[in-house]
């Protein structure tokens, strides 16, 4: 996380966070030990303040997740990950090997008629349910998104924040949309957002949802090549070490500073969500996207409120999101795929690409990170 910017503040507690587990585990040792009345009060409290409310969520997820598992609501992936050294830049990607994600696509294609799709985030299974997220932290309070356990998640928690109603993935973000994502980057720890609009972006399910994956910073693989960018430069811009189109923004201090605490209110979270939205319309107008801001689809309702006809528009722009504690990414599309059926979506622009088959893995690691980037986005 060392970066050459003098006087750069980001890295310090982004580092100090990443040790939350493990300070924990420490702690939780030492105060078993035969100690002294007073550093063992010491250390009594510190152990109480991190078992405390601020990273609640994280923990409820992780209870929730280990249910579904058991109940067989969720798929337990076996998961291979091997790394990678990119010719172009020179940094480490990592190269996840998940055969199961077949079943997934397959999953997701069914029933044969693709214009008809069964929709699970609508009238989701309660089970998958982390949390309800609401504008307003009184009881009465309608909410407006849902956080569900990814499914098919290949990562040690994975979760989705979808919109309570119907809304297409290629919609326009709003507001609370952005608010929703940062109360739960916020309170599940360190975690990067990934989020794929349209149908070149490697979208597998039409109604609006964004993922957040909890990782640490040194995890999301193209964050040394990002940070020092915008370290150097607070307004938009681009990170020359990327050799594709993009756009990327520095996050604001407030959602820094909420990140590295774990605390933040309905408030806070809707003051949030209107600082990064302004930012997500910088990076998507630096990318030529402006459509994106206005975007709205119309849609035709069969009788069954779980079925809808759904025929995206294939005129439409494609791109992926990517934002971690420091920085939000824009990435336009191109294609969907590259080499031998090997998907990309947001997570392969954090430098970690999925692959199902050995063929794909090999493609990967002969070409690298940065040409199959290069194969599904536009040039610079």
């Amino acid at each position: 996380l060392r970066c050459d910017v003098p006087g750069c503040k980001r890295c310090v507690p982004s580092l100090a966070l990443d040790f939350h587990t493990l300070a924990f585990s420490l702690i939780r040792d030492i105060v078993l030990q035969p100690l002294s009345s007073q550093p063992r009060a010491v250390f009594a409290k510190a152990l109480r303040f991190m078992c405390s409310g601020s990273r609640s969520l994280r923990k409820h997820a992780l209870a929730v997740q280990e249910a579904a598992r058991s109940s067989g609501a969720m798929t337990v992936a076996t998961v291979e990950q091997r790394a990678g050294k990119d010719i172009v830049t020179g940094i480490d990607f990592d190269v996840v090997y998940v055969p199961s994600l077949a079943l997934k696509y397959s999953a997701n294609e069914a029933p044969r008629d693709r214009n008809v799709w069964r929709n699970p985030f609508e009238n989701p299974d309660e089970r998958m349910r982390v949390a309800k997220y609401a504008p307003d932290e009184s009881a009465e309070a309608p909410w407006t998104h849902n956080i569900l356990l990814n499914k098919f998640s290949v990562s040690e928690l994975h979760v989705l924040v979808c919109s309570r109603e119907f809304r297409p993935q290629t919609d326009a973000l709003r507001e609370i949309d952005f608010a929703a994502a940062a109360w739960t980057m916020c309170s599940v720890g360190p975690s990067v957002l990934y989020y794929n609009c349209g149908n070149l972006s490697g979208a597998s399910q039409p109604h609006l949802h964004l993922q957040v994956a909890a990782r640490s910073a040194w995890e999301v693989r193209v964050h040394p090549l990002v940070h020092d960018a915008v370290c150097q430069a607070e307004a938009v811009g681009t990170a020359p070490a990327l050799p594709f189109r993009h756009a990327v923004g520095a996050t604001p201090e407030l959602f820094r500073r909420a990140c590295d605490t774990g605390e933040i209110s309905a408030g806070s979270a809707g003051r949030l969500g209107v600082e990064l939205r302004t930012l997500y319309a910088s990076l998507l107008s630096h990318c030529g996207l402006d459509d994106a801001l206005a975007r709205e689809t119309q849609l035709d309702l069969t009788e069954h409120a779980d079925v809808r006809m759904y025929v995206p528009k294939l005129d439409e722009k494609s791109f992926n999101l990517v934002m971690t504690r420091d920085w939000m990414m824009v990435v336009p599309r191109s294609a969907t795929q590259c080499g031998p059926g090997i998907d990309i979506n947001g997570i392969g622009f954090s430098g970690s690409i999925l692959a199902k088959t050995e063929e794909a893995i090999s493609f990967i690691h002969d070409h690298g990170l940065t040409a199959c980037l290069q194969a599904v986005s536009h040039p610079r």
